[in-house]
């Protein structure tokens, strides 16, 4: 039989999985960042909340920018109509 447990009690395996864990913790942090910052930057306050609060590992993050953000009407920076009046007033 195998002895799993080898340096102090702590399973060897162990190690492998803090690491594994890290590199998920590093890739919900950034995308997290992204996303909070993309809502705030758009003026969305619920979206902001919800990004904030729930956490499932980017996946709500990432359909945020690529998906939701994409549908939503971004304002023109000079005058603040919708990009697709844009080349009638600015």
């Amino acid at each position: 039989m195998y002895n799993y447990f080898h340096w102090n009690g702590v399973p060897h395996y162990s190690f492998a999985m803090l690491a594994l864990l890290g590199v998920f913790m590093v890739w919900s942090i950034v995308w997290k960042a992204i996303a909070l910052w993309f809502a705030a930057r758009d003026g969305k306050p619920w979206w902001f909340a919800a990004l904030w609060i729930i956490n499932t590992a980017g996946l709500l993050e990432i359909l945020y920018i690529f998906v939701v953000r994409k549908r939503i009407p971004q304002a023109c920076p000079k005058c603040g109509c919708p990009n697709e009046e844009k080349a009638s007033c600015c």
